[in-house]
């Protein structure tokens, strides 16, 4: 419960970051960034995963031109995701089936760092776009539902 609580914490100032960027008022959202940092820092809440709010700082750092923690983040991530559809897709048949909707999430999770890799210009985005196609290649070919 407390850790959910500090990802819903971080959710949050991902989103003020998000929205400070888009208005442009980029010193403001760098200060809101290492604020979060400092208040919720990764060694004591886990940054690896879209429920921590990852997803919102990968893009802030790209914007902010933070591309070095953009992309170790991005790729941590990634990596996480990977894992855990690779799991559910070594699971029997009928498990499989059962677990089509986090392997979707964790598809939309890997669609979402593919698309924002390549917005930035991230070295790493053909790679990731090749391998997001690979995993909906197995996933599909499990039978899986993209719906």
């Amino acid at each position: 419960t407390v850790m959910r609580m500090c990802y819903t914490h971080r959710r949050i100032f991902g989103m003020l970051i998000t929205h400070l960027i888009a208005e442009g008022k980029t010193d403001k959202a760098k200060k809101a960034v290492a604020y979060a940092e400092k208040v919720i820092p990764e060694y004591n809440v886990p940054m690896n995963d879209y429920m921590s709010g990852g997803l919102d700082f990968v893009s802030a750092y790209y914007a902010l031109g933070q591309k070095d923690k953009a992309e170790r983040l991005l790729n941590k991530i990634w990596k996480n995701s990977t894992q855990y559809l690779n799991w559910y897709l070594s699971l029997s048949p009928s498990r499989f089936m059962a677990s089509q909707k986090e392997c979707r999430l964790h598809l939309y999770v890997m669609k979402a760092l593919s698309d924002t890799a390549a917005q930035y210009g991230s070295p790493s985005a053909a790679k990731k776009q090749n391998e997001f196609s690979v995993m909906i290649g197995r996933y599909t070919g499990r039978g899986g539902s993209l719906e």
